[in-house]
């Protein structure tokens, strides 16, 4: 076997021997290499006084040319997992064997080239140095290893860049003028810079619109394809469902995923006739709305002549591509931004006509606001958030303030002793929840949510749509932004955007979904979708 001497972190004065390791052939299953066996392996840790299992004796075998999605709630040691699949976190006990390499012996400096030479990761957040080049971030990792010359790392990185589908002319742009995907795709490039065999992903589509994440797993999948093992952490199912292995992770165990039930399989779900919708009372009316930005000199149509008509008891989503004008639009509604032109209505208020103490007043009453970041105060309690705006809002006493937060608070399903809890003592979707709460401290009839699940895992995601959709059957007009399009598939209106102008959104509006009209006023007609 040849040996790889070459040089680690200036210092460490150590080598990466593959011979002088404790490696073990791993052979073949169903005709393909072995590339990881875990057996019973673990990983605790010691919180105030008692025991945590992070990872809790889990066991798989992955071979090449297998694309892995892993699954589970928030906390059930995905993450952890997939560090110490990657020597960048060490187990507490049982066996890891990577691409042969007995990855819990290895010393510091061979951990480091462990990483260097074995293994790609690409991250949620991209991780790209600011201050390189596109093709910069991708010749570090050969930098590092030391292998190449200047001329051959340039060449390959280039050739690398090129076949994730960044075009040369963007290869000397810096990071802040990529767009996500295309800063994803720099980090996929980056990942593969050393030839590894095993791509670890971290929710690597977690930060992309729908197009752009699609795209980023028909990359993992053709990379999968020619040879690596591909494993990603993921929140969504609809990743999950293109896998060749699929797992669930809870409370650090690991098991394969139950059968995805079809959509026909899935419960009936009552579609409203559009007569049904014409008697509910109106809650929101746009006219030939726009809101254009002037930028270096170009005119930018964030919101592009948008016609439609939302009710009371609906539940509307919005999809489309980063940059699109779902997240403007939804401010405009809101009175957060200003339309450009056109007319808006919301509960019977001309929004673009009201003075700012007027507009003050309106977002408070008419509207609550939810977020992907969620917005509580960390100082206050989870009671104390939800009481806000009705302190702002004025009219009732603190008594009644807090009998109505605590009310609020268990609807949404945070029991009494969790609403004297400040934020960073709650899981996110108990955030999330305490954010829904407060959008309904004053009853207000629009909720506007901005990717209120972006920042959730499945189990919680589903709770909080299902608490939104509950709130339109009891009387709410549930506008949400998202770029789920599982979320999309249960909504009463599903439209879609792309540079600014509104649409329904295809094959997902069934024939008795209500009417949505788009109007393209330069066009000088109007579609019914």
């Amino acid at each position: 076997m040849n040996q790889d001497t070459t040089p680690v972190d200036e210092g460490e004065g150590q080598e990466f021997e593959a011979t002088s390791l404790p490696v073990q052939s791993i052979g073949e299953q169903n005709g393909k290499a072995v590339t990881i066996v875990a057996e019973g392996l673990s990983k605790y840790f010691t919180h105030q006084g008692g025991e945590i299992k992070a990872v809790d004796g889990v066991s798989f075998t992955f071979t090449e040319q297998q694309f892995i999605t892993i699954m589970g709630p928030s906390g059930s040691g995905k993450s952890t997992l997939l560090y110490i699949i990657g020597g960048l976190d060490q187990a507490t006990a049982g066996t890891i064997l990577v691409d042969g390499v007995d990855v819990r012996s290895l010393s510091g400096a061979q951990e480091h080239q462990f990483r260097r030479k074995k293994i790609g990761f690409v991250f949620q957040s991209f991780h790209l140095l600011p201050n390189l080049t596109a093709l910069e971030n991708v010749m570090l990792p050969m930098q590092l290893a030391g292998e190449l010359s200047p001329a051959d790392m340039r060449e390959r990185a280039r050739t690398l860049l090129l076949e994730v589908g960044i075009s040369e002319d963007r290869h000397g742009h810096r990071p802040n003028k990529l767009s996500g995907g295309q800063q994803q795709r720099v980090a996929i490039a980056r990942a593969l810079a050393n030839d590894p065999k095993i791509i670890l992903t971290d929710e690597p589509t977690g930060n992309l619109d729908y197009r752009n994440g699609q795209r980023i797993i028909e990359l993992l999948k053709k990379l999968s394809a020619q040879g690596k093992t591909v494993i990603v952490v993921t929140h969504d199912r609809d990743i999950a469902r293109q896998a060749d292995v699929r797992l669930q992770m809870e409370d650090g165990k690991i098991e394969p995923m139950p059968k995805f039930a079809s959509d026909a399989d899935s419960p009936t779900r009552i579609v409203r006739s559009a007569s049904y919708w014409e008697e509910q009372p109106v809650t929101i009316v746009a006219e030939d709305l726009n809101r254009y930005f002037k930028h270096r000199g170009r005119l930018i149509k964030a919101v592009d002549g948008a016609n439609f008509t939302f009710t009371e008891r609906q539940f509307i989503t919005i999809t489309g591509p980063s940059g699109s004008g779902k997240s403007t639009l939804l401010y405009v509604l809101g009175g957060l931004d200003k339309a450009t032109k056109g007319k808006l209505q919301v509960d019977g208020v001309d929004v673009l006509h009201l003075s700012a103490r007027k507009e003050n007043h309106f977002r408070r009453n008419k509207l609550g606001f939810v977020f992907q970041s969620f917005h509580l105060l960390p100082n206050l309690t989870a009671l104390e958030n939800v009481m806000l705006p009705m302190q702002l809002a004025g009219g009732l006493s603190r008594t009644e303030m807090r009998e109505r937060a605590r009310n609020l608070l268990f609807q949404v399903g945070i029991n009494e002793e969790r609403q004297t809890h400040r934020p960073n003592k709650l899981s996110g979707g108990q955030q999330q929840r305490v954010a829904i709460a407060r959008a309904l401290a004053n009853d207000p009839k629009v909720i506007l949510a901005d990717e209120p699940t972006g920042n959730l895992d499945s189990h919680n995601s589903k709770r909080i749509i299902e608490l939104l959709k509950k709130l339109s059957e009891q009387g709410k007009t549930v506008i949400v932004v998202t770029h789920d399009r599982n979320i999309a598939r249960d909504a009463d209106i599903r439209l879609e955007m792309e540079d600014g102008r509104v649409k329904g959104a295809g094959i997902y509006v069934a024939p008795t979904r209500p009417t949505v009209t788009v109007t393209h006023k330069k066009k000088g007609k109007s579609k019914k979708k």
